[in-house]
């Protein structure tokens, strides 16, 4: 989000889309390069599954279960929202199969289910400045609302420079450890796909993150992959395919 532009006053449509003129640009292949969001106030860029109301209400609700406990004690606060997150996407999952056509693919139904308004790890952005300043106002009573705007490409390319290497030498410190040994073949994989540029639903981080996400059981080989994408901290721009998700040029997935 650094090279996102601050400061402007946006007081109508029309100065909105002389902003937006300022901003906008295509990329070689004509898609948006400036994706826009609307929010009434100047909450933090966080997905339903990733804001502080989320942990809060799962450290409520495992808090007791063992799965979550620290080994030195307390309660691994991580561990309560990745267990909260996986029961709830997993019951949304088997009750939205009645509702959706049979060859849905679990991709599909995770986008889903952010337009119903489930908590998921996505974020909604859109190529249209106009639909980020309606949700600005939407509910911004007395108040000034906000409009962020950034390059998604940006975002990709700034995570690259400093993903390889930090990952490489965090796989090269623990390589040898035997027990680790999938974990860091798993950690291995994610850093060589890593994309250079936007992606779209059928990229192997989003499958493969939806699928750990929504599996039925968590094993320990499961477990040792979901902490390889948190340690990578993934945060990709993503368009969805068309038909999949309305009014919806681009989200976030972390």
């Amino acid at each position: 989000m650094a090279e996102m532009q601050k400061g402007k006053n946006i007081e109508s449509i029309s100065k909105m889309m002389q902003i937006s003129k300022e901003w906008q640009q295509k990329t070689e292949y004509g898609l948006p390069k400036t994706w826009y969001r609307g929010q009434s106030q100047d909450w933090p860029l966080c997905s339903g599954a990733c804001r502080d109301t989320f942990e809060k209400q799962a450290i409520k609700t495992y808090e007791n279960d063992s799965r979550c406990k620290k080994d030195v004690g307390g309660i691994d606060r991580t561990a309560c929202r990745m267990y909260q997150e996986h029961d709830m996407t997993v019951e949304f999952m088997r009750q939205a199969d009645i509702f959706v056509p049979e060859h849905t693919t679990l991709v599909e139904k995770y986008f889903l289910a952010q337009h119903h308004g489930f908590p998921t790890r996505l974020l909604d952005w859109t190529i249209n400045p106009l639909i980020a300043l309606y949700f600005a106002c939407l509910g911004a009573k007395n108040k000034d609302g906000c409009v962020y705007a950034f390059n998604p490409r940006e975002l990709v390319s700034s995570s690259r420079k400093w993903i390889r290497p930090q990952a490489l030498e965090f796989i090269e410190k623990y390589k040898k450890i035997e027990k680790l040994e999938l974990y860091y073949r798993e950690f291995r994989r994610l850093v060589d796909i890593f994309p250079s540029e936007e992606v779209g639903p059928d990229h192997p981080y989003v499958e493969d993150a939806v699928n750990l996400i929504s599996n039925s059981a968590f094993t320990n080989d499961e477990q040792e992959r979901f902490y390889a994408y948190r340690t990578l901290a993934i945060v990709l721009p993503i368009y969805p395919n068309i038909g999949q998700v309305s009014a919806t040029a681009g989200q976030f997935f972390c």
